[in-house]
Parts: C-alpha cells; structure tokens; sequence
C-alpha cells in the first residue's frame, strides 16, 4: 500500500519551502466559518472512471453516470450518505540532528454512521465487512467542500459495523469505519453535493 501524497514538500536540504500567499486581513468578523461534519462518501472501484471533473477546481463537478448506486456489478462509484468525521491523525515522527523532528506520514481514520438501513443499503454495508480496499474515496462535508482531489484517496483499510443499542429509545445504525496514509489533507474542492 502506497501512502498519498498530497503535499508539495522540498526533498532536499538545498531547497527552500517557499510558503503560499494568505489573506491580508485575518481577524475580522466577516469570513465564513464552514460546518465541518461530513455528509457523504464516494467510494469509486479502482480501475473504474473518476467520479469527479477537478478541472476547474475549486468548483468540482460529477461525471455523468459515473455515480450510480443502483449498479450491482461494480463498474460504477456508489454515493453514501451519513454523519461523520476525521480526528486528528496518528503520525509518525523522524527525529534529525539538533532535536529536530519531522512528520513523514499520518495515518487517518474517518469514521461514518450510516441511518437509513433499508434492506438494499444493510447488504451494501455487510460488504464492506469483507475488508476489501480496492476503492479510492472522497467525502464531503455539510460546510460544502469536498476532499480527494481528481484522484481520490488510496484507504488501507475499511469496515463497518452495525450499533444496536440496547435503550428503550435506541435505533439501529452502521458506524464505516475507513483509514489511510498521506503526507497530508488532500485537495479540496466545492462540492457538487452542496
């Protein structure tokens, strides 16, 4: 399993960082501040068609019928709608000469409760049990964005799990739990689900 790259990073000491622009102003009131709640994934089966047009980043658009959920031969991306999130991830540290460290790599755990467990959409998740990890993913958040980039993320891992409650008041749902290695946060971009 290759680990994402995502960031742009000097692979030599001769080479200098060079830091991106920011904006002028940063301590006003008036900016919008993004819900970050995750609404959605994307799984696309590797090998099959990109999902998603990145070409005109920020704005991103779907593909037509590269999404379908109702396909059963695994040709096609399927769109999963739930609540979820991503914590801060677990990193591994170099240390250098001089008490110096760096990051070399993060691995991130997305963790996604599924609700509408109609009999199509409980087969679909009791497939994720199986551990398969031949998919890339995007997800999406409530805040419109959407993460990936134009090739989606390389997971090491995925599963789900079905929550029952023992409560006189709980429901039934379906925690995805997914992982994967980068060098850091993918590309974002608007979301065509917003």
């Amino acid at each position: 399993m290759a680990i994402n790259n995502f960031v742009t990073c000097p692979n030599d000491c001769s080479t200098a960082l060079q830091l991106g622009a920011l904006d002028d102003l940063q301590d006003c009131t008036t900016y919008e501040q993004k819900y970050s709640q995750i609404y959605s994934i994307v799984l696309q089966p590797d090998g099959e068609n990109a999902p998603f047009d990145w070409s005109s980043a920020p704005t991103v658009t779907t593909v037509s019928a590269e999404i379908d959920n109702s396909t059963t031969d695994g040709t096609k991306s399927k769109w999963i709608v739930g609540e979820g999130g991503i914590a801060a991830p677990e990193k591994v540290v170099d240390e250098y000469p001089a008490r110096k460290t760096r990051t070399s790599f993060r691995t991130y755990t997305l963790t996604f409760n599924v609700k509408n467990l109609s009999d199509d959409q409980y087969a679909f998740l009791r497939q994720l049990q199986c551990g398969s990890t031949d998919f890339k993913l995007w997800y999406d958040t409530v805040g419109g964005h959407i993460f990936g980039g134009a090739n989606g993320i390389d997971i090491s891992g995925i599963d789900c799990d079905f929550i029952m409650g023992e409560g006189r008041d709980d429901k039934a749902y379906a925690t995805i739990t997914i992982n994967w290695e980068a060098d850091g946060d993918p590309d974002r971009g608007n979301s065509p689900f917003a």
